[in-house]
């Protein structure tokens, strides 16, 4: 009978989980493998399936007019085939110059729907309409010179910063234009501290400035443009307190002569909001201001509980 030794017995103990922590790699990595197969082949699927083109018209808004009145009928829109997420008969009516929450949870079709009054996607049934008009009976460019999208990451290319906060606007600005949106913005006392001001480089994707620093190069371009419909997946989310107060200065300066329309996570953004679209599951489930919500609507009452004092979304 061989007497197993102590030395050989530690050494044995310490290997045997390594031993199988490698067999459990191995199994975790074979089912990634397969899990990502998959999701390849519903992507290469996705490509080959012929996207509907958006074919835009010739029809223009007015210059320096009021903000349009914009209206969804039975909007609907869906990912993928069967089974998967679809926004479902969404008809709403957006006066000029109102202040909109979209409020929901997660995956509720919040961010879809602002894709939609964007014209970035097509609905797949029913109508957006600008004015009694069919969105896209309006010239391309001309929708997009009235509207600004400002997500919680906004998107900056290589290049400088008054190269970021130009793109996009209407035509030449003059120097004291771009500092005065810088300004209104909250950001130009910054600029101004940089070696090389307005001319410093940013790298792509606004690498080199903070997530605060990069809402507000948005937040000035949005001032820039002077757009008549503005667009926010609230860009307050995940900020300091110092940037969140800047930029809800700003946002409430920019709504004085524009239609805002807000993915809202923040329950003061949505008690200040003339009209909150309560999404679930990808249906319009309410609408009203916060006091009909608070007392008409269960659900929202509910999130209102859950979420006083915080955030709400």
């Amino acid at each position: 009978m061989k007497i197993l030794l102590f030395f050989t017995a530690f050494f044995v103990l310490i290997l045997v989980p390594e031993y199988f922590n490698f067999l459990k790699e191995l199994g975790s990595a074979f089912h990634s493998g397969r899990g990502s197969m998959g999701a390849a082949k519903n992507i290469i699927k996705e490509l080959e399936e012929k996207e509907q083109p958006v074919k835009w018209g010739k029809l223009s808004l007015p210059e320096g007019s009021e903000p349009p009145i914009i209206e969804l009928k039975n909007v609907h829109f869906q990912y993928g085939g069967e089974g998967e997420f679809q926004l479902k008969n969404i008809t709403a009516s957006i006066p000029p110059k109102s202040n909109v929450a979209v409020i929901g949870r997660s995956g509720s079709g919040k961010t879809t729907l602002l894709h939609l009054l964007s014209g970035m996607i097509l609905p797949a049934k029913g109508d957006i309409l600008v004015n009694g008009k069919m969105l896209y009976e309006y010239k391309e460019m001309d929708w997009y010179d009235h509207l600004s999208y400002i997500s919680q990451n906004p998107y900056l290319f290589a290049g400088t910063i008054k190269e970021n906060i130009t793109v996009g606007g209407k035509g030449d600005v003059s120097t004291a234009e771009i500092r005065q949106a810088a300004n209104k913005a909250g950001i130009l006392e910054m600029i101004n501290s940089l070696e090389d001001g307005f001319d410093t480089k940013v790298g792509e994707g606004g690498r080199g400035l903070s997530g605060g620093e990069k809402q507000r190069i948005a937040l000035a371009r949005a001032f820039l443009k002077k757009p008549s419909i503005i667009l926010f997946d609230e860009p307050t989310v995940g900020l300091d307190l110092h940037t969140e107060r800047i930029l809800q200065r700003s946002m409430k300066e920019l709504a004085e002569s524009s239609t805002v329309i807000t993915v809202a996570h923040r329950l003061h953004t949505i008690r200040k909001a003339e009209q909150i679209l309560f999404l679930s599951g990808g249906e319009l489930v309410a609408v009203g201001s916060h006091e009909e919500l608070l007392a008409n609507h269960l659900e929202y009452q509910n999130m209102v509980s859950i979420h006083e004092g915080g955030d709400a979304g």
